[in-house]
């Protein structure tokens, strides 16, 4: 039992941190779309993207080894949304923009993921071992 709660508490941790990086890298992406439209130096709000970017690698490839399967899938497709909405926000910054990208599309899809994962929030929560009823609380 003891050793069940000790899996349980690590994979909640784990949906917790992979919850708080998307939350930062989506509100990153936010600010630096918000930044383009507006004449001011870009250094600290790239600087922030790309950290907040490389954290949130990070968390997902640990994410990638411990989630169940179905968790695992919902984070991969956000990650992988993540990732094209990056790319558009980044073209755009550098002025490369191809077809459909437009500071429009960005906050579109940045909406979107961020109705998404709330949708994975809530799976995350549902999972066994992820609710604080299943630590005797």
């Amino acid at each position: 039992m003891k050793e069940w709660r000790s899996e349980a508490q690590e994979l909640r941790s784990c949906y917790v941190a992979l919850n708080t990086s998307a939350r930062r890298y989506l509100a990153a992406l936010t600010d630096h779309l918000h930044a383009l439209g507006r004449d001011e130096d870009l250094r600290s709000v790239r600087r922030r993207l790309a950290e907040v970017r490389d954290l949130y690698r990070d968390v997902y490839a640990e994410a990638q080894m411990r989630v169940p399967e179905r968790v695992l899938e919902l984070a991969g497709d956000l990650s992988h949304d993540l990732g094209v909405v990056f790319g558009m926000v980044r073209r755009l910054d550098d002025g490369v923009a191809r077809a459909g990208d437009s500071p429009v599309v960005v906050q579109d899809s940045l909406d979107a993921l961020w109705g998404r994962l709330r949708e994975a929030r809530r799976e995350t929560r549902a999972e066994p071992g992820a609710s604080r009823a299943d630590f005797g609380r």
